[in-house]
Protein backbone atom coordinates (compact mmCIF):
# COMPACT_ATOMS: atom_id res chain seq x y z
CA UNK A 1 0.00 0.00 0.00
CA UNK A 2 1.61 3.55 -0.88
CA UNK A 3 2.23 6.08 1.81
CA UNK A 4 -0.69 8.07 0.17
CA UNK A 5 -3.16 5.54 0.41
CA UNK A 6 -1.81 4.76 4.28
CA UNK A 7 -2.32 8.37 4.71
CA UNK A 8 -5.88 9.04 3.43
CA UNK A 9 -7.35 5.68 5.36
CA UNK A 10 -5.55 7.35 8.21
CA UNK A 11 -7.60 10.41 7.50
CA UNK A 12 -10.63 9.32 6.96
CA UNK A 13 -10.61 7.03 10.65
CA UNK A 14 -9.78 10.25 12.33
CA UNK A 15 -12.87 12.24 10.88
CA UNK A 16 -14.90 9.22 11.69
CA UNK A 17 -13.37 9.50 14.96
CA UNK A 18 -14.00 13.80 15.56
CA UNK A 19 -17.29 12.97 14.53
CA UNK A 20 -18.31 10.02 17.18
CA UNK A 21 -16.23 11.79 20.23
CA UNK A 22 -18.46 14.30 21.17
CA UNK A 23 -21.50 11.38 21.66
CA UNK A 24 -18.82 8.75 23.18
CA UNK A 25 -17.53 11.53 25.89
CA UNK A 26 -21.17 13.05 26.89
CA UNK A 27 -22.07 8.81 27.16
CA UNK A 28 -18.97 8.98 29.46
CA UNK A 29 -19.98 12.04 31.50
CA UNK A 30 -23.63 10.67 31.81
CA UNK A 31 -22.35 7.22 33.32
CA UNK A 32 -19.96 9.37 35.71
CA UNK A 33 -22.60 11.20 36.98
CA UNK A 34 -25.30 8.67 36.81
CA UNK A 35 -23.77 5.24 36.99
CA UNK A 36 -25.76 2.35 35.19
CA UNK A 37 -27.81 0.09 37.06
CA UNK A 38 -28.93 -3.31 36.12
CA UNK A 39 -32.31 -3.49 34.38
CA UNK A 40 -33.53 -6.26 36.66
CA UNK A 41 -32.22 -5.79 40.27
CA UNK A 42 -31.52 -1.90 40.01
CA UNK A 43 -27.91 -2.79 41.33
CA UNK A 44 -25.12 -0.31 40.14
CA UNK A 45 -23.08 -2.21 37.01
CA UNK A 46 -18.97 -1.73 37.79
CA UNK A 47 -16.94 -1.27 34.34
CA UNK A 48 -19.01 -2.77 31.79
CA UNK A 49 -18.07 -3.08 28.63
CA UNK A 50 -20.98 -3.64 26.35
CA UNK A 51 -24.14 -2.21 25.97
CA UNK A 52 -26.37 -5.06 27.86
CA UNK A 53 -27.74 -3.33 31.40
CA UNK A 54 -27.83 -6.13 33.41
CA UNK A 55 -25.42 -6.79 36.08
CA UNK A 56 -23.10 -10.12 36.19
CA UNK A 57 -25.49 -12.23 38.19
CA UNK A 58 -28.49 -11.77 36.48
CA UNK A 59 -27.01 -12.44 33.47
CA UNK A 60 -25.45 -15.84 35.02
CA UNK A 61 -29.05 -16.44 36.14
CA UNK A 62 -30.44 -15.47 32.80
CA UNK A 63 -28.17 -17.38 30.88
CA UNK A 64 -25.67 -20.36 32.09
CA UNK A 65 -22.43 -19.48 30.14
CA UNK A 66 -22.80 -23.46 29.86
CA UNK A 67 -26.03 -24.64 28.58
CA UNK A 68 -26.82 -27.87 26.95
CA UNK A 69 -30.19 -27.35 24.70
CA UNK A 70 -32.37 -29.85 22.68
CA UNK A 71 -31.86 -27.99 18.79
CA UNK A 72 -35.31 -29.92 17.79
CA UNK A 73 -37.33 -29.00 20.73
CA UNK A 74 -35.76 -26.81 22.82
CA UNK A 75 -35.71 -28.50 26.04
CA UNK A 76 -32.76 -27.21 27.91
CA UNK A 77 -30.59 -29.69 29.84
CA UNK A 78 -27.77 -29.77 32.62
CA UNK A 79 -24.58 -28.26 31.88
CA UNK A 80 -22.46 -31.52 31.43
CA UNK A 81 -24.96 -32.68 28.46
CA UNK A 82 -24.25 -31.35 25.10
CA UNK A 83 -26.51 -29.78 22.86
CA UNK A 84 -28.82 -32.40 20.72
CA UNK A 85 -30.65 -32.62 17.59
CA UNK A 86 -32.99 -34.17 19.07
CA UNK A 87 -33.64 -35.69 22.53
CA UNK A 88 -36.39 -37.98 24.02
CA UNK A 89 -38.49 -35.01 25.31
CA UNK A 90 -39.28 -34.24 21.46
CA UNK A 91 -43.22 -34.98 20.78
CA UNK A 92 -44.02 -38.03 18.99
CA UNK A 93 -45.31 -35.98 16.30
CA UNK A 94 -42.70 -33.29 15.51
CA UNK A 95 -43.91 -29.62 15.23
CA UNK A 96 -44.03 -27.42 12.37
CA UNK A 97 -40.92 -25.38 13.72
CA UNK A 98 -37.73 -26.88 12.49
CA UNK A 99 -36.04 -26.07 15.86
CA UNK A 100 -35.65 -23.53 19.04
CA UNK A 101 -32.74 -21.26 20.51
CA UNK A 102 -33.83 -20.48 23.92
CA UNK A 103 -31.51 -18.03 25.93
CA UNK A 104 -32.28 -20.37 29.38
CA UNK A 105 -35.02 -22.57 31.20
CA UNK A 106 -38.19 -21.01 32.39
CA UNK A 107 -38.13 -20.28 35.82
CA UNK A 108 -36.28 -18.44 38.69
CA UNK A 109 -34.98 -15.04 38.06
CA UNK A 110 -35.85 -15.42 33.99
CA UNK A 111 -39.76 -16.75 34.63
CA UNK A 112 -39.85 -13.63 36.34
CA UNK A 113 -37.89 -11.02 33.77
CA UNK A 114 -40.25 -12.25 31.04
CA UNK A 115 -43.30 -11.90 33.17
CA UNK A 116 -41.92 -8.21 33.80
CA UNK A 117 -41.01 -7.79 29.88
CA UNK A 118 -44.71 -8.24 29.46
CA UNK A 119 -45.53 -4.65 30.48
CA UNK A 120 -45.37 -1.43 29.57
CA UNK A 121 -42.56 -0.59 32.17
CA UNK A 122 -40.58 -3.85 30.86
CA UNK A 123 -39.59 -2.63 27.98
CA UNK A 124 -35.55 -1.46 29.06
CA UNK A 125 -35.72 -4.67 30.12
CA UNK A 126 -36.53 -6.43 27.47
CA UNK A 127 -33.92 -4.72 25.25
CA UNK A 128 -31.47 -5.20 27.45
CA UNK A 129 -32.51 -8.96 27.80
CA UNK A 130 -32.89 -9.25 24.01
CA UNK A 131 -29.22 -8.19 24.10
CA UNK A 132 -27.72 -10.79 26.13
CA UNK A 133 -29.93 -13.30 23.66
CA UNK A 134 -28.12 -11.82 20.88
CA UNK A 135 -24.61 -12.17 22.88
CA UNK A 136 -24.98 -15.36 24.06
CA UNK A 137 -27.39 -16.51 20.92
CA UNK A 138 -26.07 -14.94 17.61
CA UNK A 139 -23.57 -17.10 16.77
CA UNK A 140 -26.48 -20.15 16.58
CA UNK A 141 -29.16 -17.87 14.68
CA UNK A 142 -26.11 -16.77 11.91
CA UNK A 143 -25.59 -20.28 11.47
CA UNK A 144 -29.30 -20.59 10.41
CA UNK A 145 -28.90 -17.79 8.40
CA UNK A 146 -32.44 -16.65 8.79
CA UNK A 147 -34.12 -14.11 5.79
CA UNK A 148 -36.91 -12.78 7.90
CA UNK A 149 -37.56 -12.13 11.46
CA UNK A 150 -41.39 -11.97 12.58
CA UNK A 151 -42.62 -11.34 16.11
CA UNK A 152 -45.50 -13.86 17.10
CA UNK A 153 -48.19 -11.14 17.09
CA UNK A 154 -51.08 -10.39 19.41
CA UNK A 155 -54.67 -9.81 18.75
CA UNK A 156 -54.83 -5.82 18.46
CA UNK A 157 -57.98 -6.03 21.86
CA UNK A 158 -55.08 -7.22 24.02
CA UNK A 159 -52.73 -5.15 22.98
CA UNK A 160 -54.50 -2.18 23.34
CA UNK A 161 -55.32 -3.83 27.26
CA UNK A 162 -51.21 -4.53 27.85
CA UNK A 163 -49.83 -1.80 25.86
CA UNK A 164 -46.62 -3.43 24.28
CA UNK A 165 -45.77 -6.86 22.51
CA UNK A 166 -42.72 -7.94 23.99
CA UNK A 167 -42.21 -10.48 21.09
CA UNK A 168 -41.99 -6.92 19.05
CA UNK A 169 -39.31 -5.45 21.16
CA UNK A 170 -37.04 -8.42 20.70
CA UNK A 171 -37.76 -8.67 17.05
CA UNK A 172 -36.80 -5.47 16.65
CA UNK A 173 -33.49 -5.38 18.55
CA UNK A 174 -32.95 -8.90 16.92
CA UNK A 175 -33.19 -7.93 13.31
CA UNK A 176 -31.14 -4.51 13.81
CA UNK A 177 -28.21 -6.12 14.99
CA UNK A 178 -28.56 -8.91 12.57
CA UNK A 179 -29.31 -6.45 9.77
CA UNK A 180 -32.63 -8.83 8.93
CA UNK A 181 -36.27 -7.08 8.00
CA UNK A 182 -38.28 -7.19 10.93
CA UNK A 183 -41.77 -7.88 9.69
CA UNK A 184 -44.48 -6.91 12.25
CA UNK A 185 -47.69 -7.64 9.79
CA UNK A 186 -46.83 -10.79 8.20
CA UNK A 187 -48.73 -12.77 10.51
CA UNK A 188 -51.85 -11.26 11.68
CA UNK A 189 -53.77 -13.05 14.86
CA UNK A 190 -57.26 -13.10 13.38
CA UNK A 191 -59.01 -13.86 16.25
CA UNK A 192 -58.78 -13.39 20.21
CA UNK A 193 -57.37 -16.28 21.84
CA UNK A 194 -56.99 -17.52 25.57
CA UNK A 195 -54.24 -16.92 28.24
CA UNK A 196 -52.32 -20.39 27.05
CA UNK A 197 -51.00 -20.43 30.72
CA UNK A 198 -54.56 -21.01 32.60
CA UNK A 199 -55.08 -24.72 29.66
CA UNK A 200 -53.89 -27.79 29.74
CA UNK A 201 -51.10 -29.03 27.02
CA UNK A 202 -54.07 -30.24 24.51
CA UNK A 203 -56.03 -27.83 24.59
CA UNK A 204 -53.34 -25.05 24.28
CA UNK A 205 -53.09 -26.62 20.67
CA UNK A 206 -56.73 -26.36 20.37
CA UNK A 207 -57.16 -22.77 21.28
CA UNK A 208 -54.53 -21.39 18.69
CA UNK A 209 -55.97 -23.43 15.73
CA UNK A 210 -56.47 -21.47 13.03
CA UNK A 211 -55.77 -18.24 14.84
CA UNK A 212 -52.69 -16.88 12.31
CA UNK A 213 -53.07 -15.94 8.86
CA UNK A 214 -50.73 -14.59 6.20
CA UNK A 215 -51.09 -10.79 5.01
CA UNK A 216 -51.70 -10.62 1.73
CA UNK A 217 -48.99 -9.13 -0.48
CA UNK A 218 -45.62 -11.04 1.03
CA UNK A 219 -43.94 -13.61 -0.83
CA UNK A 220 -42.12 -15.63 1.51
CA UNK A 221 -41.81 -18.68 -0.74
CA UNK A 222 -38.23 -20.27 -0.24
CA UNK A 223 -37.59 -17.73 2.87
CA UNK A 224 -36.09 -18.92 5.91
CA UNK A 225 -37.77 -17.65 8.89
CA UNK A 226 -37.31 -16.60 12.24
CA UNK A 227 -39.79 -15.91 14.82
CA UNK A 228 -39.71 -14.55 17.99
CA UNK A 229 -41.25 -15.25 21.15
CA UNK A 230 -40.62 -14.83 24.89
CA UNK A 231 -41.63 -18.51 25.77
CA UNK A 232 -42.15 -21.65 24.12
CA UNK A 233 -43.71 -24.53 26.73
CA UNK A 234 -45.88 -26.42 24.68
CA UNK A 235 -45.22 -25.26 21.44
CA UNK A 236 -48.67 -24.86 20.46
CA UNK A 237 -48.30 -20.91 19.31
CA UNK A 238 -45.32 -21.51 17.30
CA UNK A 239 -46.19 -24.44 16.32
CA UNK A 240 -49.48 -23.35 14.30
CA UNK A 241 -47.60 -19.47 13.08
CA UNK A 242 -45.02 -22.17 11.31
CA UNK A 243 -47.84 -24.32 9.82
CA UNK A 244 -49.30 -21.04 8.31
CA UNK A 245 -45.70 -19.88 7.15
CA UNK A 246 -44.84 -23.44 6.05
CA UNK A 247 -48.23 -23.51 4.01
CA UNK A 248 -47.31 -20.09 2.49
CA UNK A 249 -43.90 -21.63 0.97
CA UNK A 250 -41.79 -20.81 3.59
CA UNK A 251 -38.82 -23.18 3.52
CA UNK A 252 -37.67 -23.50 6.88
CA UNK A 253 -38.55 -21.88 10.19
CA UNK A 254 -36.89 -21.49 13.49
CA UNK A 255 -38.17 -19.89 16.71
CA UNK A 256 -35.71 -17.82 18.79
CA UNK A 257 -37.11 -17.79 22.58
CA UNK A 258 -36.43 -16.31 25.79
CA UNK A 259 -37.32 -19.08 28.00
CA UNK A 260 -37.90 -22.52 27.24
CA UNK A 261 -40.72 -23.83 29.41
CA UNK A 262 -41.43 -27.72 30.63
CA UNK A 263 -38.60 -29.97 30.23
CA UNK A 264 -36.69 -30.98 33.18
CA UNK A 265 -36.14 -27.81 34.83
CA UNK A 266 -38.69 -26.66 36.93
CA UNK A 267 -41.39 -24.13 35.37
CA UNK A 268 -44.31 -22.94 35.95
CA UNK A 269 -46.44 -23.38 32.69
CA UNK A 270 -47.35 -20.49 30.67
Amino acid sequence: MSAHRIGHTALVRLARWTKRWPAVAARHAVDLCFPPVCAFCLEEIDGMVDRILLCDQCRRAFAPTELGYCLRCGAVFTASEPDRSSCELCPRKPPAYDGVIPLGPYHGLLQEAVLRMKRPAGQPLCRAVSRLYLQRRGGAIGEYRPDWVLPIPMHWRRRLVRGVNSPEVLASQLGRSLRLPVATDVLVRRRPTRVQRTLRPDDRFRNVRGAFALQKGYDIRGSHVLVVDDVLTTGATCHEAAKVLKLAGAATVMAAVIAKGGGREPSRTV
